[in-house]
């Protein structure tokens, strides 16, 4: 796989928030996690 084809969406967070790192499994996209 080449990082072509990973899709990232990035949500700007506010100072000193946590950070989070989420995964999907099969049968969901980046979109359902945000």
């Amino acid at each position: 796989m080449s990082k072509d084809a990973y899709i990232h969406k990035l949500l700007p967070g506010s100072p000193g928030g946590p950070l989070l790192f989420v995964f999907h499994g099969t049968g969901g996209d980046e979109s359902q996690l945000l």
